[in-house]
């Protein structure tokens, strides 16, 4: 029995009880007793250990699900309203909650966006005044076209009136 010592003061006990009840057990019965109670033992334990195991394991994918699903909710949120951006819709925003790095990344991208809307502002403003400074520039061209047409024109009638001869008689009779 003293190469037995790992069994707990229970299991021996036992052992010595079914000794006095008249059963002289041998060493090899005493093994079997104890590898069977052994067994039993680790059994149970090895399915706590797995229990266990599971229990953690499963705790640690809901945790890592959830904290990714945080870490990356955001990402996709400023990767689909970039898109939209470079689609060319500027008026897309990127909402801001915190003071984290996300949230200063989409901050930059909403003031980045607001400087090419008022870039392409001003630049349609530009292109407007252009096209009013050269319709106005056409419009006096055309204005000067027009008035040297018809005094091209009434130099023509005068010359067509001297080649007749109506402007001769009108310098004699003065």
């Amino acid at each position: 029995m003293l190469a037995y010592g790992v069994l707990n003061q229970s299991q021996t006990k036992s052992i010595s009880q079914e000794q006095i009840a008249g059963t002289e057990l041998t060493a090899d019965q005493i093994d079997k007793i104890i590898n069977e109670r052994l067994g039993k033992s680790v059994r149970q334990l090895g399915w706590i250990l797995l229990l266990g195991t599971a229990t953690t394991a499963a705790l640690v994918g809901v945790t890592a699900y959830y904290l990714a699903n945080r870490a990356i909710g955001p990402l996709l949120e400023i990767d689909r309203v970039v898109q939209k951006i470079g689609q060319g819709e500027l008026n897309t925003k990127i909402a801001i909650a915190g003071q984290d790095e996300l949230a200063q990344l989409g901050a930059n991208i909403n003031q980045m966006v607001n400087k090419i809307t008022q870039l392409l502002q001003a630049q349609t403003q530009t292109a407007q005044r252009q096209m009013q400074d050269q319709t106005a520039l056409v419009e006096r061209e055309r204005q000067q076209n027009q008035s040297i047409q018809q005094e091209l024109l009434q130099f023509l009638m005068s010359i067509e009136e001297a080649a007749s001869g109506k402007i001769g008689r009108a310098s004699c009779r003065v």
